[in-house]
């Protein structure tokens, strides 16, 4: 988990995986059951918000799986954590327990960490993604580049190491990227919703895959837009919620549904359960598995 702090330090919380995760370095905590339950039933973690290391100060956070992402003031992005798929993009293979440069001397106005790819939209309202290629979660063509998948069996994929413009030509205003898939959803100026990347259960509104931007066909203009794993929803100006693809329907037609629940209510559930400190004005998107956490947070976040 991570929050910022009013003079734009960043503070994260949680696993701590390898002494990678959290950009605070290595911890002394041993949280039971945030590892691997065969291998490693304990996972070095911090129950307590700890600084993220370098002393950069960001306007905007975004984490992703095993990898955290931002904005400093002046619009340059900075990520760190795993990095095996090139999804820091900073050039290489390199993990970095602490904020490092994005490539590239692009200026963002939002950025976002998802699964094994980020993406980011710049002031010129061009998006930008890295990482894993994979299925088209770029929304580019794939180059030459290839890198190894984080787990075994290890294969080649395609990806980048530095941002590549998402194609179409198509100015953009939001998006968002799959933390636990491989496609990217995103609005322009006027609320029309695109997406790219893996659709095999219609999450990018088609019943296919495509490294191409893709209008959602059949929905009104959103406000707002989500992906999930492998289903997406959007917001219309009215507060109505639209929602496409999803494992066991198969459906790549969108459908209306009133979405309820804390937090953008969009959302299909990306970052887990909502919890929310009203009085404090907090927020914490919290995965499922790491239920110990959550029992901790939820007991911390009581309002006095």
């Amino acid at each position: 988990m991570l929050t910022l702090a009013s003079d734009g330090r960043a503070f994260c919380w949680g696993v701590n995986g390898d002494d990678r995760l959290l950009g605070v370095g290595p911890t002394t905590e041993m949280c039971p059951g945030a590892g691997d339950p065969d291998d490693d039933p304990e996972a070095p973690c911090s129950t307590v918000p700890a600084a993220v290391l370098g002393g950069t100060t960001f306007t905007s956070v975004s984490v992703g799986n095993g990898h955290t992402c931002g904005l400093n003031t002046g619009g340059s992005a900075y990520c760190w954590g795993v990095n095996n798929d090139r999804r820091l993009g900073t050039g290489d293979t390199i993990t970095s327990v602490a904020p490092v440069a994005v490539t590239g001397g692009l200026t963002f106005a939002s950025v976002d960490a998802g699964g094994a790819h980020t993406c980011g939209i710049s002031t010129a309202a061009i998006a930008y993604c890295w990482g894993s290629n994979e299925n088209g979660a770029l929304g580019s063509a794939p180059g030459s580049e290839t890198c190894l998948t984080l787990f075994v069996p290890r294969t080649s994929i395609p990806c980048s190491a530095t941002p590549v413009a998402v194609g179409g030509g198509l100015a953009f205003a939001s998006l968002d990227v799959s933390e636990a898939g491989q496609h990217t959803c995103a609005l322009t100026e006027t609320g029309t919703a695109y997406c790219w990347g893996r659709g095999g259960q219609g999450q990018i509104g088609s019943g296919g895959t495509t490294g191409d931007p893709q209008i959602v066909p059949g929905v009104p203009d959103f406000v707002s837009v989500s992906a999930g794993a492998d289903h997406s929803c959007g917001v219309t100006g009215g507060g109505e919620a639209y929602c496409w693809g999803g494992q066991r329907q198969r459906s790549a037609r969108p459908r209306y549904q009133r979405a309820t629940g804390c937090g953008d209510p969009a959302s299909p559930g990306r970052r887990g359960d909502c919890l929310r400190a009203s009085q404090r004005r907090l927020v914490l998107y919290v995965p499922r598995r790491h239920d110990r956490l959550r029992l901790l947070l939820e007991q911390r976040l009581q309002p006095a």
